[in-house]
């Protein structure tokens, strides 16, 4: 993984030269194949130094009078890289990525990078998967709204944005696990933030006699923080729902999806939410290999049969739904309640297969593995505007969740809810 990290002043006082050499070399310890950092120079613009290979390189390539620049700036964005995709040879792909007026420094994964840049019909600037932040940014009307875009990504992608047109404000969410912690030296009044939480060590605290006393917290997950020179307290803090592409969970017990749609109020916490997918496949049963996103609840596959926030759900599939309901002690059961025309083939072949409790090791196997192969699907997503994106889904053949191609690969084709693996589907 990469490591990113920053700084922004609220006053007067400036981070030394030192303490940025060290915020990045601190985060070269999650990456070595590139470095990057952006600020702004004398004329208030942002510009950017990167290059291939270890922070120290570029820490040590940097003039000093370069070093003075940096110091002098009211807020910067650092990057250590880890090489994923797109070579490090080639610079456009290291950090910070710059494009369609914006730039991005990143840790983690965008899994849907190559399906965004064809849905908008873009030319791709880099190769790297970051790329993609670049892009759903520039689809938002000003900037608040850029940021409701953020939504469209998916994977798990930390980041702090900076905006060509609007300079005065940075970004910073976390989509995912990756960590990103937030030092606040309130004595002068400025805020750092990295991946690495060692960087603590380096950043100026509170003295209490030997002690130094620190202002620490990690982003929260799911959260756009927007930082504004009008202060600490004009700070924003923004939720991001990202739709997902299924399961689509149903509030009660009849199927299809619920609609959920939100505005956002720059003035306060606001929620982004979009509409849910819609899923389109074949008319027949089609045995296909699917993953899903069991977060979309925030309810992690292996702990469900606790989760009383499960009671009265229902998980649609192509065949039918599993409804979910209390059972003894704190269990909760599932039952399927198939279509009419998958009725007949459920009943005499499917309903005899157990469902396998969910704390199945990858080491576990079942008598039902690699028995059915698995077939394409395709999953529509609906974004803004009624406009629509389609991506390659995979079914189970036994139970019929769905999901993303990419998440089946990513678990050896084994299905997280019935715990049955597949054969490859045929290409």
């Amino acid at each position: 993984m990469c490591g990113l990290g920053g700084y922004y002043c609220w006053g007067d006082a400036r981070p030394s030269s030192a303490i940025i050499k060290n915020l990045l070399i601190t985060n070269q310890a999650r990456g070595r194949s590139a470095a990057g950092i952006a600020y702004l120079d004398s004329a208030g613009k942002i510009v950017y130094r990167k290059q291939k290979g270890p922070a120290e390189a570029l820490v040590a390539g940097l003039k000093p009078q370069t070093w003075d620049e940096i110091a002098a700036s009211p807020r910067a964005m650092i990057h250590a890289r880890a090489t994923t995709k797109g070579t490090e040879e080639d610079n456009v792909n290291n950090h910070p990525v710059s494009g369609l007026g914006w730039l991005a420094v990143h840790n983690g994964y965008v899994v849907n990078d190559d399906e965004l840049f064809e849905y908008y019909k873009a030319k791709r600037f880099a190769e790297v998967d970051t790329a993609a932040v670049p892009l759903v940014l520039s689809q938002g009307s000003d900037y608040f709204d850029a940021l409701r875009y953020l939504s469209l990504l998916a994977g798990s992608v930390s980041a702090s944005v900076w905006s060509v047109k609007n300079p005065e404000h940075i970004a910073i969410f976390r989509l995912g696990p990756n960590e990103v912690w937030l030092f606040l030296d309130e004595k002068h009044e400025i805020l750092y933030w990295s991946s690495a939480a060692e960087a603590i060590r380096h950043l100026p605290g509170t003295s209490l006699g030997p002690l130094q006393l620190r202002t620490v917290r990690q982003v929260p997950e799911g959260k756009i923080i927007v930082l504004s020179p009008e202060g600490r307290e004009a700070t924003r803090l923004f939720e991001v729902t990202r739709s997902p592409f299924l399961p689509a969970w149903v509030v009660g017990r009849r199927g299809g999806t619920k609609s959920r749609t939100g505005s956002m109020d720059s003035k306060k916490n606001t929620t982004f939410s979009f509409t849910p997918a819609k899923i389109e496949g074949r008319p027949t049963p089609c045995w296909d290999d699917v993953i899903h996103n069991w977060m979309i609840l925030g309810i992690e596959v292996n702990a469900f049969s606790q989760q009383k926030a499960l009671v009265g759900k229902t998980l649609q599939t192509p065949y039918g739904r599993w409804v979910f309901t209390r059972g003894g002690g704190l269990t909760i059961e599932r039952d399927f309640l198939p279509q009419k025309r998958v009725k007949k083939y459920w009943y005499k072949e499917l309903k005899k297969i157990p469902v396998f409790p969910a704390q199945m090791t990858e080491e576990q196997t079942t008598i039902y593995d690699d028995m059915l192969p698995l077939e394409h699907y395709t999953l529509k997503e609906s974004l803004l505007a009624g406009q629509e994106m389609q991506t390659m889904g995979l079914v189970c053949p036994w139970c019929g969740v769905i999901g993303r191609r990419v998440g089946w690969d990513t678990r050896q084709l084994r299905c997280d809810f019935c715990n049955i693996r597949s054969k490859p589907p045929e290409e």
